[in-house]
């Protein structure tokens, strides 16, 4: 009897003892994961010629002043329809440039990853679980989404979403990363408009960055650039290579009036 009133027990605390054993081994298992850099991420040495030359191809790039690659992009889109692409070796070049400088973000050692389809942003922040003195890596993987113009008014949406989410190899949920980086946008707008200074001069601004990099975090969809009529039409992402494609928005066609009626109308019948 005595036995069979302490059977009970006994497999309570041993079923007790593997639940926390369990959970012992996905703590240690999820802080392993926590720990791994993936095999992709080697932000470039600032030092380096071959980054130097990098940084000035990506400044003369993304310059918005005259006779830059962007800004005659921008400049011809009345004529049509024009691409304007940067690698992700520039836009890392440019990014070991801003660490250099000391720019101030909570982040530290930011990378850029360009996949078909996918643009991986990745840093070190001292907060993740790492061998390394400034962390782990943690690392946010956007799709970019494109749906065409229903109709020749309207224009096409690009939506840029949160794919996925990982501290070292650990998957984390999309939710977290929403919240922080909702956290740290007045940080990332800073280090934006620090660059666009930077880029186009000490005393240039340039309206809604603010609200830009608000929406492309929050997943809404890319506005038209106002002040010059101009629209993004696709984003394309391959291997290394991102690619904008900018159009002009098609004017509404006005009514057609039947060839017979414009006739009767400009010319009055003769008897």
């Amino acid at each position: 009897m005595n036995l069979k009133k302490k059977l009970p027990r006994t497999l309570r605390q041993w079923l007790l003892s593997i639940f926390v054993v369990l959970l012992l081994v996905v703590v240690v298992v999820a802080w392993l994961l926590m720990r791994v850099t993936p095999s992709w991420y080697v932000p470039l040495d600032p030092t380096s010629q071959r980054v130097i030359d990098l940084m000035e191809r990506a400044q003369n790039n993304l310059d918005i002043r005259l006779g830059a690659n962007l800004h005659n992009a921008l400049g011809k889109v009345p004529l049509g329809e024009q691409s304007w692409s940067i690698s992700q070796d520039e836009v890392n070049a440019l990014l070991a440039l801003h660490r250099e400088m000391g720019g101030e973000l909570p982040i530290s050692n930011p990378l850029v990853r360009f996949t078909p389809g996918k643009i991986t942003l990745a840093a070190r922040h001292k907060d993740i679980p790492s061998g390394h003195s400034e962390g782990g890596v943690c690392s946010v993987v956007f799709t970019v989404l494109h749906t065409p113009a229903k109709s020749p008014s309207e224009p096409p949406v690009n939506v840029v979403k949160i794919h996925r989410a990982w501290l070292g190899r650990l998957p984390i949920p999309k939710s977290i990363v929403e919240r922080w980086l909702a956290s740290i946008t007045p940080e990332i707008v800073a280090a934006v408009e620090q660059q666009i200074q930077l880029q186009a001069g000490a005393s240039s601004q340039i309206k809604g960055v603010e609200s830009l990099i608000t929406d492309l975090l929050s997943g809404q969809p890319l506005p038209a650039i106002e002040q010059h009529r101009i629209i993004i039409k696709a984003i394309h992402v391959e291997d290394g290579m991102l690619t904008i494609v900018f159009v002009s928005p098609k004017p509404s066609t006005p009514a057609t009036v039947p060839l017979r009626s414009r006739r009767s109308s400009s010319f009055p019948a003769g008897r």
